[in-house]
């Protein structure tokens, strides 16, 4: 009885973790950089609001398409390496990966693996397998062929002194 308690406490507490910092997420990186000096108080908690919505929303549909915990694990997990690991690799240890290279591989191999998913698999194959080196190859293609952009002042600060 114990076990089942605890173990429903530890999920609970991660999934609260990871809805909250898909939140913040969303609200910091793409609502707050768009709405300039309009990001007031009251602007920021409607959107955090209507995000918390949003989430709640998806996390139903994706507890009633997947409704075993470690199927639904593996399968977000396999959308997570299908889209941010190629792009973060290549961002960590390539020099010529660009922006446009980066966000164009985390999208192309998250709606590939998502697709796939949503297909049932087709060939046996799981979306990992398709996502992830789709991600590879755009990672790699959009960056060849796109212009480098200026590095951010910070960063050309911080290599002055290292």
């Amino acid at each position: 009885m114990w076990q089942r308690f605890w173990a429903a406490k530890d999920i609970n507490i991660a999934r609260n973790g990871y809805w909250a910092a898909s939140i913040l997420g969303f609200l910091n990186d793409l609502v707050k950089p768009r709405l300039g000096g309009k990001s007031d108080q009251h602007n920021m908690l409607l959107y955090s609001r209507l995000s918390v919505a949003a989430v709640s929303i998806i996390a139903v549909l994706l507890a009633l398409y997947i409704p075993t915990l470690v199927t639904l694990w593996v399968t977000g997990s396999a959308m997570l390496v299908s889209g941010l690991l190629a792009p973060v690799l290549f961002g960590l240890f390539w020099k010529k990966t660009t922006k446009a290279a980066g966000v164009s591989g985390m999208w192309l191999g998250l709606s590939v693996a998502v697709i796939w998913q949503i297909a049932g698999h087709p060939f046996g194959a799981h979306p990992v397998f398709i996502g992830f080196p789709l991600s590879i190859i755009t990672v790699i293609a959009v960056a060849l062929f796109s212009r480098r952009e200026k590095e951010n002042a910070m960063y050309e600060e911080f290599r002055k002194t290292v």
